[in-house]
């Protein structure tokens, strides 16, 4: 339960920020500027600020970060635990967190897809099948994000503290 509440916390500090960003790119791809998609959803977050955490698109990006940093928690708290070593614990983190934060993300990235390109009315659908290597890019993008965020700074950390002898 604690693990849960810490994952929680940790995605409450980046989802906003992220929910921003994805909100904004999605919107310009569907054709209104950048600029102006990035003024609406600041606007948003200042002037209705609980609008937009009860919102859809804010709890979807939620959940992609309270999985993925769950599954990390889970890993740490079941290695801990069973006292496994720190490369079983790392395997966990990466194929656990990546594969986490894969698929609910590439979920809530064609949700939003949906949501934020009905900005324009007249646009007519287009549909085209996603190439495998894309999925493969992807996968290969959230790896190095977990492994970069989870796994390397513990590693380092174990490294400074050997070689200072603390």
């Amino acid at each position: 339960a604690v693990f849960a509440g810490c994952s929680f916390l940790s995605a409450s500090a980046v989802v906003p920020v992220v929910m921003g960003v994805d909100k904004s790119v999605t919107q310009a791809a569907a054709g209104m500027p950048l600029g102006q998609a990035l003024k609406v959803v600041l606007r948003d977050f200042a002037l209705r600020p609980h609008r937009v955490v009860c919102s859809i698109p804010y709890c979807m990006v939620m959940g992609v970060y309270f999985l993925t940093y769950g599954a990390n928690n889970l890993a740490d708290v079941v290695s801990e635990r069973y006292d496994l070593g720190s490369t079983t614990q790392n395997t966990m983190k990466l194929f656990g967190a990546t594969g986490a934060y894969t698929t609910s993300s590439i979920l809530k990235d064609v949700a939003f897809a949906k949501m934020f390109s009905k900005a324009s009315e007249a646009a007519t659908e287009v549909k085209r099948a996603v190439p495998l290597t894309t999925y493969g890019t992807f996968l290969f993008r959230d790896a190095l994000i977990i492994g970069a965020g989870f796994i390397l700074p513990a590693m380092v950390a174990g490294g400074i503290k050997s070689s200072s002898s603390m």
